[in-house]
């Protein structure tokens, strides 16, 4: 027997916000490989930014990456109503909290961040606990299979 389910329009608008949010993340990532093999778009950084990308760790690099990437691909899991979005959701969200501690722990950015990075971190952070949770609540309704 195979009963279809109709999902609540709010369901929709948040599955959207959340692919938009997690596409914004993939131009970010992008933006950030284009800075760092740009020489002319590097030297018009501030010398803070310059001798921090010139000294991230290539692990910091690929967490970042790995975050946005299977956050991406887990959204658009979501969007396919696919119950794979949660593990992709858990990947990224261990990778943002790597990415974090080799940050904030290894390079130390929040001696020359300003408060809006420092806000996003944390915006960052609790999306992707609400990402996991929401999509966890979806698979346990039977939205997503």
């Amino acid at each position: 027997m195979n009963l279809k389910v109709k999902l609540p329009t709010w369901f929709w608008v948040v599955t959207i916000l959340l692919l938009i949010w997690n596409i914004l993340g993939l131009l970010a990532f992008a933006g950030d490989m284009a800075m760092n093999a740009n020489p002319e778009m590097m030297a018009e950084l501030p010398e803070e930014q310059q001798e921090m990308y010139a000294n991230r760790p290539g692990w910091v690099t690929f967490s970042f990456g790995l975050a946005v990437i299977s956050g991406f691909i887990a959204s658009i899991g979501l969007v396919l109503k696919k119950a794979w979005a949660v593990p992709l959701f858990i990947v990224s969200f261990i990778a943002v909290i790597l990415n974090d501690i080799g940050m904030f722990g290894v390079m130390k950015v929040q001696e020359t961040a300003e408060g809006a990075q420092l806000i996003m971190t944390v915006v960052v952070f609790l999306l992707c606990i609400f990402q996991i949770w929401f999509s966890r609540s979806a698979r346990m309704k039977g939205w997503i299979n």
